[in-house]
């Protein structure tokens, strides 16, 4: 099913390992670009901390009571911390599956998870801001689900998406999350479906791989019915929130 991108699922991964993904990372996508490993899509959870992208600035950290690492994706400030799935994509950014480059590959981001927060009953879209974004079950108002940042390196990604899972957003402040107040957070948890990291990993890696196999024309044997597990995952959320 996966045999042109790799999935490596480090959740179990002790922490701290912020720093031993993000050497992944370049080493992974150097390989890529050079022909020498498959693309691949990383799945984990990191210990409290907070990453500054190359727009980041001062004045959005309100607290300096994490660990911060000053990295390469675009974009401010964001908080990363147990409860959150991130996710790594390392895809060739070629130009006929890519046209406008970055910015095509942000939105098939923002489509995969929007695509799987629908099946599992949330209102979700984009906004405006980069990132996915839902109206809120509890007021109405739009508040941010997931984060997303991204760099390229020789053509290939790495960085990704970060989605709140089943993390309290009141870790988030001791950020303005790219210029908002911390309040504009939300997770699946708080919104009423409740779902684990691992079964929300799934969930992605079946999306991202329908994806990945249209834009390639590749084939996917033994597909699995994403409809069908939102809909388990949600009758089983119903009856252990009664």
């Amino acid at each position: 099913m996966s045999a042109f991108v790799k999935i490596e699922s480090l959740l179990g991964e002790p922490k701290p390992n912020y720093q031993k993904i993000w050497d992944l990372q370049h080493t992974w996508a150097e390989r890529i670009a050079k022909r020498e490993a498959p693309e691949g899509i990383i799945f984990c959870e990191h210990e409290p901390l907070l990453t500054l992208g190359r727009r980041a600035k001062s004045e959005n950290i309100l607290a300096g009571d994490l660990p911060l690492y000053e990295i390469e994706r675009g974009g401010d400030v964001t908080y990363h911390g147990p409860g959150q799935l991130v996710i790594y994509p390392l895809i060739r950014l070629n130009g006929e599956n890519f046209p406008e480059g970055i910015h095509s590959f942000l939105r098939l981001n923002e489509k995969v998870l929007i695509h799987i927060l629908k099946n599992l009953g949330l209102e979700a879209g984009t906004y405006g801001p980069t990132g996915v974004w839902v109206t809120s079950k509890r007021d109405r108002k739009i508040r941010k689900i997931a984060s997303l940042g991204i760099a390229v390196r020789r053509w290939v990604s790495y960085h990704g998406m970060a989605v709140n899972v089943t993390n309290d957003p009141k870790d988030f402040a001791g950020i303005r999350p790219c210029d908002f107040d911390s309040s504009i957070m939300t997770s699946l948890a708080v919104e009423g479906v409740l779902i684990s990291l691992s079964e929300m990993k799934s969930l992605l890696e079946v999306a991202y791989l329908e994806a990945f196999s249209q834009l390639r024309n590749h084939t996917l044997v033994g597909k699995l019915d994403l409809t069908n597990q939102c809909d388990e995952i949600l009758r089983i959320s119903s009856s252990n929130s009664k």
